[in-house]
Protein backbone atom coordinates (compact mmCIF):
# COMPACT_ATOMS: atom_id res chain seq x y z
CA UNK A 1 0.00 0.00 0.00
CA UNK A 2 1.25 3.47 -0.79
CA UNK A 3 2.23 5.65 2.09
CA UNK A 4 -0.61 7.86 3.24
CA UNK A 5 1.77 10.72 3.86
CA UNK A 6 2.81 10.68 0.21
CA UNK A 7 -0.85 10.73 -0.82
CA UNK A 8 -1.46 13.85 1.25
CA UNK A 9 1.37 15.69 -0.53
CA UNK A 10 -0.10 15.18 -3.98
CA UNK A 11 -1.97 17.92 -5.76
CA UNK A 12 -5.60 16.97 -6.39
CA UNK A 13 -7.32 17.72 -9.72
CA UNK A 14 -9.17 21.00 -9.86
CA UNK A 15 -12.29 19.55 -11.41
CA UNK A 16 -15.36 19.92 -9.27
CA UNK A 17 -16.52 16.53 -10.54
CA UNK A 18 -13.47 14.61 -9.39
CA UNK A 19 -14.18 11.40 -7.37
CA UNK A 20 -14.95 11.70 -3.67
CA UNK A 21 -11.79 9.75 -2.75
CA UNK A 22 -9.65 12.27 -4.63
CA UNK A 23 -11.47 15.16 -2.92
CA UNK A 24 -10.72 13.56 0.44
CA UNK A 25 -7.01 13.34 -0.38
CA UNK A 26 -7.10 17.01 -1.43
CA UNK A 27 -8.43 17.96 1.99
CA UNK A 28 -6.03 15.76 3.92
CA UNK A 29 -2.81 16.68 2.17
CA UNK A 30 -2.70 19.94 4.14
CA UNK A 31 -2.16 18.06 7.41
CA UNK A 32 0.56 15.41 6.83
CA UNK A 33 2.55 16.42 9.89
CA UNK A 34 -0.47 16.10 12.15
CA UNK A 35 -1.28 12.60 10.96
CA UNK A 36 2.35 11.56 11.21
CA UNK A 37 2.45 12.88 14.77
CA UNK A 38 -0.69 10.91 15.62
CA UNK A 39 0.87 7.80 14.12
CA UNK A 40 3.94 8.28 16.33
CA UNK A 41 1.73 8.76 19.40
CA UNK A 42 -0.08 5.52 18.60
CA UNK A 43 3.20 3.63 18.29
CA UNK A 44 4.56 5.09 21.54
CA UNK A 45 1.33 4.17 23.33
CA UNK A 46 1.66 0.61 22.07
CA UNK A 47 5.25 0.45 23.29
CA UNK A 48 4.04 1.50 26.76
CA UNK A 49 1.25 -1.06 26.60
CA UNK A 50 3.57 -3.86 25.50
CA UNK A 51 6.05 -2.96 28.23
CA UNK A 52 3.35 -3.03 30.91
CA UNK A 53 2.03 -6.35 29.61
CA UNK A 54 5.54 -7.80 29.64
CA UNK A 55 6.03 -6.67 33.23
CA UNK A 56 2.70 -8.19 34.25
CA UNK A 57 3.53 -11.46 32.55
CA UNK A 58 6.97 -11.56 34.15
CA UNK A 59 5.97 -10.72 37.71
CA UNK A 60 2.24 -11.41 37.85
CA UNK A 61 2.41 -15.17 38.19
CA UNK A 62 -0.58 -17.32 37.34
CA UNK A 63 -1.18 -19.50 34.31
CA UNK A 64 -1.11 -17.51 31.02
CA UNK A 65 -3.05 -20.28 29.29
CA UNK A 66 -5.90 -20.23 31.77
CA UNK A 67 -5.89 -16.89 33.59
CA UNK A 68 -7.16 -13.71 31.90
CA UNK A 69 -5.00 -10.61 31.83
CA UNK A 70 -7.55 -8.86 34.06
CA UNK A 71 -6.45 -11.05 36.98
CA UNK A 72 -3.33 -8.91 37.13
CA UNK A 73 -5.57 -5.99 38.06
CA UNK A 74 -6.69 -7.50 41.36
CA UNK A 75 -3.49 -7.28 43.38
CA UNK A 76 -0.32 -5.29 43.85
CA UNK A 77 0.19 -4.98 40.08
CA UNK A 78 -3.08 -3.17 39.52
CA UNK A 79 -1.25 0.00 38.56
CA UNK A 80 0.56 -1.77 35.73
CA UNK A 81 -2.74 -3.23 34.54
CA UNK A 82 -4.25 0.27 34.52
CA UNK A 83 -1.28 1.59 32.51
CA UNK A 84 -1.72 -1.01 29.79
CA UNK A 85 -5.47 -0.53 29.39
CA UNK A 86 -5.17 3.27 29.28
CA UNK A 87 -2.33 3.01 26.76
CA UNK A 88 -4.56 0.79 24.63
CA UNK A 89 -7.27 3.44 24.83
CA UNK A 90 -4.91 6.21 23.71
CA UNK A 91 -3.70 4.07 20.80
CA UNK A 92 -7.25 3.23 19.75
CA UNK A 93 -8.27 6.89 19.82
CA UNK A 94 -5.33 7.70 17.58
CA UNK A 95 -6.19 4.92 15.16
CA UNK A 96 -9.77 6.20 14.98
CA UNK A 97 -8.47 9.64 14.05
CA UNK A 98 -6.11 8.24 11.43
CA UNK A 99 -8.90 6.26 9.80
CA UNK A 100 -11.08 9.37 9.60
CA UNK A 101 -8.19 11.39 8.19
CA UNK A 102 -7.56 8.81 5.51
CA UNK A 103 -11.05 7.60 4.63
CA UNK A 104 -13.27 10.51 5.58
CA UNK A 105 -16.91 9.65 6.22
CA UNK A 106 -16.34 6.05 5.18
CA UNK A 107 -14.37 5.56 8.39
CA UNK A 108 -17.16 6.79 10.67
CA UNK A 109 -18.60 3.35 11.62
CA UNK A 110 -15.18 1.90 12.45
CA UNK A 111 -14.15 5.04 14.31
CA UNK A 112 -17.27 5.05 16.46
CA UNK A 113 -16.65 1.40 17.31
CA UNK A 114 -13.14 2.36 18.38
CA UNK A 115 -14.59 5.14 20.53
CA UNK A 116 -16.64 2.45 22.26
CA UNK A 117 -13.47 0.43 22.76
CA UNK A 118 -11.73 3.47 24.27
CA UNK A 119 -14.62 3.98 26.69
CA UNK A 120 -14.46 0.39 27.92
CA UNK A 121 -10.67 0.58 28.35
CA UNK A 122 -10.98 3.74 30.43
CA UNK A 123 -13.73 2.29 32.63
CA UNK A 124 -12.49 -1.23 33.21
CA UNK A 125 -9.81 -0.43 35.85
CA UNK A 126 -12.59 0.88 38.10
CA UNK A 127 -14.32 -2.51 37.99
CA UNK A 128 -11.60 -5.07 38.77
CA UNK A 129 -12.02 -8.77 38.23
CA UNK A 130 -12.54 -11.01 41.26
CA UNK A 131 -9.68 -12.76 43.00
CA UNK A 132 -9.53 -16.42 41.86
CA UNK A 133 -11.72 -18.59 44.03
CA UNK A 134 -13.92 -15.77 45.34
CA UNK A 135 -17.61 -15.33 44.63
CA UNK A 136 -18.73 -13.00 41.79
CA UNK A 137 -19.57 -9.44 42.80
CA UNK A 138 -21.56 -6.66 41.09
CA UNK A 139 -18.27 -5.02 40.11
CA UNK A 140 -17.10 -8.30 38.63
CA UNK A 141 -20.25 -8.52 36.50
CA UNK A 142 -19.67 -4.98 35.23
CA UNK A 143 -16.07 -5.94 34.48
CA UNK A 144 -17.20 -8.91 32.41
CA UNK A 145 -19.68 -6.74 30.50
CA UNK A 146 -17.01 -4.13 29.77
CA UNK A 147 -14.57 -6.83 28.67
CA UNK A 148 -17.10 -8.35 26.26
CA UNK A 149 -17.95 -4.92 24.83
CA UNK A 150 -14.26 -4.06 24.54
CA UNK A 151 -13.34 -7.17 22.58
CA UNK A 152 -16.46 -7.03 20.41
CA UNK A 153 -16.03 -3.37 19.44
CA UNK A 154 -12.35 -3.59 18.50
CA UNK A 155 -12.95 -6.75 16.45
CA UNK A 156 -15.91 -5.23 14.66
CA UNK A 157 -13.97 -2.01 14.05
CA UNK A 158 -11.16 -3.97 12.42
CA UNK A 159 -13.49 -5.73 9.96
CA UNK A 160 -15.52 -2.60 9.21
CA UNK A 161 -12.34 -0.61 8.58
CA UNK A 162 -11.04 -3.41 6.35
CA UNK A 163 -14.14 -3.12 4.20
CA UNK A 164 -13.78 0.66 3.97
CA UNK A 165 -10.11 0.33 3.05
CA UNK A 166 -10.95 -2.21 0.35
CA UNK A 167 -13.53 0.17 -1.10
CA UNK A 168 -10.85 2.89 -1.19
CA UNK A 169 -8.48 0.69 -3.20
CA UNK A 170 -6.19 0.20 -0.20
CA UNK A 171 -6.00 -3.53 -0.87
CA UNK A 172 -2.85 -4.26 1.14
CA UNK A 173 -4.13 -2.47 4.24
CA UNK A 174 -7.52 -4.10 3.80
CA UNK A 175 -6.02 -7.61 3.63
CA UNK A 176 -3.81 -6.91 6.65
CA UNK A 177 -6.85 -5.67 8.58
CA UNK A 178 -8.86 -8.75 7.66
CA UNK A 179 -6.00 -10.98 8.84
CA UNK A 180 -5.76 -9.11 12.15
CA UNK A 181 -9.51 -9.38 12.57
CA UNK A 182 -9.33 -13.13 11.95
CA UNK A 183 -6.66 -13.42 14.67
CA UNK A 184 -8.99 -11.59 17.07
CA UNK A 185 -11.86 -13.93 16.22
CA UNK A 186 -9.59 -16.93 16.85
CA UNK A 187 -8.71 -15.56 20.26
CA UNK A 188 -12.35 -14.94 21.11
CA UNK A 189 -13.27 -18.45 19.99
CA UNK A 190 -10.70 -19.90 22.37
CA UNK A 191 -11.97 -17.68 25.17
CA UNK A 192 -15.55 -18.94 24.92
CA UNK A 193 -14.72 -22.64 24.56
CA UNK A 194 -16.12 -24.70 27.43
CA UNK A 195 -13.54 -24.80 30.19
CA UNK A 196 -14.25 -28.44 30.90
CA UNK A 197 -13.54 -31.00 29.55
CA UNK A 198 -11.94 -29.28 26.55
CA UNK A 199 -9.52 -27.30 28.72
CA UNK A 200 -9.01 -23.81 29.95
CA UNK A 201 -8.01 -21.49 27.13
CA UNK A 202 -9.36 -18.19 28.41
CA UNK A 203 -5.93 -16.73 29.07
CA UNK A 204 -4.27 -17.78 25.83
CA UNK A 205 -7.36 -16.75 23.86
CA UNK A 206 -7.30 -13.26 25.35
CA UNK A 207 -3.60 -12.94 24.63
CA UNK A 208 -4.12 -13.95 21.01
CA UNK A 209 -6.84 -11.32 20.75
CA UNK A 210 -4.42 -8.74 22.15
CA UNK A 211 -1.87 -9.73 19.49
CA UNK A 212 -4.52 -9.23 16.81
CA UNK A 213 -5.52 -5.72 17.74
CA UNK A 214 -2.01 -4.62 18.66
CA UNK A 215 -0.82 -5.70 15.22
CA UNK A 216 -3.73 -3.85 13.57
CA UNK A 217 -2.98 -0.64 15.47
CA UNK A 218 0.70 -0.89 14.49
CA UNK A 219 -0.16 -1.40 10.82
CA UNK A 220 -2.49 1.61 10.69
CA UNK A 221 0.00 3.81 12.56
CA UNK A 222 2.93 2.87 10.34
CA UNK A 223 0.83 3.47 7.23
CA UNK A 224 0.33 7.06 8.37
CA UNK A 225 4.04 7.84 8.65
Amino acid sequence: SRSWSRDWMRTAPSSRDRPASVKAISRRRRFPRVTQAVGIIVLLSLVVMAGALGYLHRYGGGDPVRDPISRYGTGSLRGWFTVQVLAAGVAAAGVAGLLVAHLGRAAAPASWLLVGFVATRVLIPFFPDTIPGSAPTPRNRVHLLLAVCSFATVTAACFVAAGALASSAESALAVASYVCGAVMVLGEALMILPRRPVGRFLGVGERILYVGYLAWFVIIAIAAL
